[in-house]
């Protein structure tokens, strides 16, 4: 099955260890800026000594380790745009 995930669902595999639990044998995909995302969570949680100095280095090795598909935007098409529902957008 594929899953598409997000930085917060890989930084909890990371700092798990790598274990992937339920994961495991699914294709995980993700946007292209995810391992950038997943690296400076993980950075900021040593920063802030919620990971420690020793295990934080350890845990990049795990996201390296990790099988991947970084997808890149489709440029091959015409461009959707969204706009924002949010009562706080501006004018």
């Amino acid at each position: 099955m594929l899953i598409v995930t997000d930085s917060s669902v890989i930084v909890a595999i990371c700092l798990a260890g790598g274990a992937v639990g339920r994961l495991r044998g699914h294709e995980l995909r993700g946007p292209a800026h995810l391992a950038a995302e997943v690296t400076s969570t993980i950075r900021e949680q040593v920063y802030r000594n919620d990971v420690t100095n020793e295990v934080g280095p350890t845990r990049f090795d795990k996201l390296a380790g990790l099988s991947i598909l970084y997808e890149r935007p489709r440029t091959d098409g015409p461009r959707r745009t969204t706009r924002s529902t949010s009562p706080w957008r501006g004018p």
